[in-house]
């Protein structure tokens, strides 16, 4: 054996040992992002929890409560903080996985939209809705449209301080018998974005900053929200008119049935759970 062919093989075999140190890294690496989140979560839903509670005591002067509002709120934006770092962590680490399901997305809006005044409470402002209704079942990555309405419509109420929020479908468009084009939009009646950063929003780092505005965010949520449109093969883009608002188009491509792939998937878990459930019967 020639010494290059030696070279190469010891070469291949340190590559080989090098890449199964950074799969085992990568998995421990996961393993301890998810348990510290999951437990950060937890901290952080308890405490608004209690400071809600105290809230509504009677007990407190007006400028105490202004103080108890501003601790919730620095609570609220941190679980918003956390949840954006883990998404883009998902995504960068490729353990974000695309599972088609069931849609009905009148109910998936209105969950959004509950879901967002949790952390965002609108004030003053209006949540509308348009042509979501009698709309058919569609297929599709439900759990990251879901995280994409949230952002979008989080980031509408963040930014409009008067006026309304509409969510709605503007199209959808039958591609063949299995696949459709759905767009939908979250329209604001806010400040609007200026012209000198229309082209700087999706990018990284974009730093609220640059706004001028005295409101909680770290300018990623609208970074993240491309990288999960992106990893879902679809397509965000936007209208806007400084001091009139924002409008968010959001393209995603859904099937009208569910993948075949999907049914076998279903049909193992489902032949699966079944046994397991004859199989503590007969213990």
């Amino acid at each position: 054996m020639h010494l290059i062919d030696l070279l190469d093989s010891e070469i291949i075999l340190i590559l080989e040992r090098a890449l199964k140190r950074l799969k085992e890294s990568n998995l421990k690496e996961r393993i301890i992002i998810s348990s510290l989140s999951h437990e950060i979560k937890n901290t952080l839903n308890a405490t608004i929890g209690y400071l809600e509670l105290l809230e509504l005591s009677p007990n407190f002067w007006e400028k105490e409560k202004l103080f108890l509002k501003n601790a919730i709120k620095a609570c609220r934006l941190s679980l918003e903080n956390l949840q954006e770092i883990l998404d883009y962590h998902k995504i960068t680490l490729k353990k974000a996985s695309i599972e088609y399901e069931p849609i009905n997305i009148y109910e998936l809006v209105k969950e959004a939209v509950s879901l967002t005044c949790v952390k965002v409470k609108p004030s003053n402002i209006q949540i509308k809705y348009k042509n979501l209704e009698n709309l058919p079942t569609l297929y599709g990555p439900k759990r990251q449209l879901l995280q994409i309405l949230i952002n979008l419509i989080s980031n509408a109420i963040k930014y409009t301080f008067e006026g309304y929020v509409e969510i709605g479908v503007k199209d959808i468009k039958q591609i063949d018998n299995e696949n459709v084009l759905l767009t939908l939009y979250v329209k604001d009646t806010g400040i609007g974005i200026s012209d000198k950063i229309k082209d700087k929003i999706f990018k990284v780092p974009f730093l609220k900053d640059n706004l001028n505005l005295k409101i909680p965010s770290t300018g990623l949520g609208l970074y993240f929200t491309k990288k999960i449109v992106d990893f879902i093969g679809g397509k965000i883009y936007f209208e806007t008119k400084q001091g009139k608002g924002t409008t968010f188009y959001l393209e995603i491509p859904l099937k009208t049935c569910l993948p075949k792939d999907n049914q076998m998937e279903n049909k193992a878990k489902n032949q699966k759970f079944s046994s397991n459930n004859n199989l503590k019967k007969e213990v």
